[in-house]
């Protein structure tokens, strides 16, 4: 119902080790649309496609040939009535991607390998909104086309230089394209506006090693050193990082670790222009270093039976050097941002901290059933620059999730009939947002939030209940499979995010609606 998946795998010749593996899939959710058994804003639709080849040879190692391609896009239209007759605008949103390489894993000797990596790889990402008025076309409002190149190549020594200590080393550099433009009408000048419009190159270059070190069958340490230049501003950064697992009794450990990451932000942050009141532009944020976090992890490991394993784990991150508005009146941080850019000034004085626990029980699949329950409780806040500690966007505080499925064999053993259900419950804690300020948006006709109170209110928890019964037959040369799913099984409508609709009240974006699929599928 949802679409379409082809892959073919195996030797290029019988008996030899060369293979190969390519996939293509097409999905869309038109279909369950046009029926009107789910009715979506607007339809999306997606194709990609995947390849690999994997060529052994008996002295220069084992080359490996590989690919990755996808198109994908949504359209959606907005009406003036509600019988939807009228139209008053469109978008239609896409995004791209496809990347290709080489591999090449070599054995140099028995306590050595070299594995090296070169691939090719490329994205797009459009946008175009057009205005309607009385249903007819009348003017195209934004309009963006940001286009990225990635070159990358990268090689790891790996050597044991005995039973104790092996060392890892490595470097990665990438060559970055771009070509971004970016423009919108602004209302109330009546001219076009344009953020970004830029083309270039720029790069990045990584290198670390790695020590692993085992003191005894009990204890093992593993330390090493993570570097990083951007030749864009010529920032770079040197980071620590180490772990210890402590095996204190068969099938239990304790694990303890620290390390330092950095971050490299879009590239569309360090090229967005904004015009000056004299009328030039420059860019405010090119010289932007890297937002940064301390991460502390302390977890327990037990192998409870053969098939049954639990793992806890505390954690604490230290965010710093994170990016915020330069004016100390605003709460912007980039920690809230998932998408596209901003030209407005950033600083790297922002803060922000996450720590939680995450449990999770794991029943490996034995005597024809298995289950998963993990669960975790967190807290995530932000500090903007005027020092006030705040929720960030995705402080929801709490997710659990269960995992269970049973499969059943029936009729003639001998036959290899199976019949398979299986279930997921999902429960998660609602994001934060910002309110609409009601009356400013009613006299501008658009939302406006209530920035004095950033992300002060907590969507509705999202809770899901999907739930699939599968029919399989096994025979000598074919098994063939068929699944009714059902996603969202309770049909639960959680309000995700509000914003003023134009006539005087408020709409919600909600969780999506139940969503029922049928497949069948055949191996031969």
């Amino acid at each position: 119902v949802l679409g379409t998946d082809l892959t073919f795998e195996g030797p290029f010749k019988t008996g030899k080790n060369a293979s190969y593996l390519v996939n293509y899939r097409y999905s869309s959710l038109a279909i369950l649309d046009n029926a009107g058994i789910v009715d979506f804003d607007g339809v999306p639709k997606y194709q990609d496609a995947a390849f690999k080849v994997m060529l052994p040879t008996e002295k220069m190692g084992v080359f490996s040939l590989f690919g990755l391609g996808g198109i994908s896009k949504i359209f959606q239209t907005y009406y003036d009535d509600p019988e939807e007759t009228v139209l008053s605008s469109s978008e239609v949103f896409g995004a791209d991607m496809g990347v290709t390489g080489l591999g090449h894993h070599w054995m140099l000797s028995d306590k050595t390998y070299l594995k090296t990596n070169l691939s090719i790889a490329a994205t797009r990402m459009y946008y175009e909104d057009e205005e309607f008025i009385d249903g007819q076309r009348s003017f195209l409002d934004n309009k963006d086309d940001m286009n990225k190149t990635y070159t990358r190549f990268g090689s790891t020594l790996n050597h044991k230089f005995n039973s104790k200590n092996t060392v890892k080393t490595g470097v990665i550099h990438s060559l970055l394209g771009y070509s971004l433009h970016s423009w919108y009408m602004d209302d109330e000048l009546q001219e076009k506006v344009m953020p970004i419009d830029t083309r270039g190159h720029s790069s990045y270059t990584q290198g670390y090693i790695s020590w692993k070190h085992r003191l005894n069958d009990q204890w093992v340490i593993n330390s090493g050193i993570h570097g990083m230049y951007f030749a864009l501003n010529q920032n770079h950064t040197i980071e620590p990082r180490i772990g210890v697992k402590w095996q204190f009794r068969p099938g239990q450990s304790l694990t303890a670790g620290f390390g330092v990451h950095s971050r490299i932000e879009s590239i569309s942050d360090y090229l967005a222009e904004r015009t000056l009141p004299d009328g030039s532009r420059d860019t405010p944020n090119k010289a932007m270093d890297f937002a940064k976090a301390r991460h502390y992890v302390l977890g327990y490991d037990r192998m409870i039976t053969k098939d049954l394993y639990f793992k806890a784990e505390l954690y604490y991150q230290d965010l710093y050097d994170v990016l915020v508005d330069a004016d100390p009146s605003s709460s912007y941080s980039r920690i809230n941002s998932t998408e596209w850019f901003t030209a407005t000034p950033l600083v790297n004085q922002g803060s922000g901290r996450n720590y939680g626990i995450e449990l999770t029980l794991e029943k490996y699949f034995d005597r024809q059933y298995y289950f998963l329950i993990t669960g975790s409780l967190y807290d995530s806040k932000y500090t903007p620059l005027n020092g006030v500690e705040l929720n960030t966007k995705f402080n929801g505080n709490y997710v659990g999730n269960l995992l269970i499925g049973k499969e059943f064999t029936v009729g003639d053993p001998a036959k290899s009939k199976t019949i398979g259900i299986s279930g997921k419950v999902a429960l998660l804690g609602g994001n934060r947002y910002t309110p609409v300020d009601m009356t400013r948006s009613v006299e501008a006709g658009y939302t406006i939030r209530q920035t004095d109170q950033p992300w002060s209110k907590k969507t509705e928890d999202v809770f899901k209940l999907d739930w699939a019964l599968t029919y399989r037959r096994d025979r000598p040369k074919t098994t063939q499979e068929i699944k009714l799913e059902v996603l969202n099984g309770t049909n639960n409508d959680a309000k995700l995010n509000e914003y003023y609709n134009g006539a005087g009240g408020l709409d919600y974006d909600r969780q999506l609606p139940i969503i029922p699929n049928l497949s069948y599928k055949i191996d031969f």
